[in-house]
């Protein structure tokens, strides 16, 4: 199993650590089998704030992952639809637990010189 950095929204940081969004949605996931993803929070932190465990991942027809992740994704209908359009399939990473770091760490810790788009393998 492999391990991720992500890029993620401050607003949906915001909602993991606090237990609200319990899935990260995308629309396209690494093919090898993920068990912990790095939060590398955007601007303006741009930082690495901390981990989360993957319980699961999920591969789903877009109405479909609507229905399983609507009550904990943290973003409404509308948002959901436009963020999936012209996709037939969509995936949630469902999170386990998730942990804060007390000090966000630099991406050039985890040997990356760059901003990530989407995500990268840890070594």
């Amino acid at each position: 199993m492999k391990t991720i950095l992500l890029s993620i929204n401050p607003e949906y940081v915001t909602a993991i650590f606090k237990n609200k969004k319990t899935f990260e949605l995308r629309k396209s996931i690494p093919k090898e089998k993920i068990n912990k993803i790095l939060i590398y929070e955007t601007s303006p932190k741009s930082k690495v704030v901390g981990q989360i465990t993957i319980k699961n991942t999920h591969k789903l027809k877009i109405n479909e992952l609507w229905k399983k992740t609507k009550k904990s994704n943290c973003i409404n209908k509308k948002k959901f639809f436009e963020y999936f359009k012209e996709k037939k399939y969509g995936y949630a990473f469902e999170i386990e637990k998730n942990k804060k770091y007390k000090k966000p760490l630099n991406k050039e810790k985890f040997n990356i010189n760059f901003i990530p788009q989407n995500f990268v393998y840890i070594k």
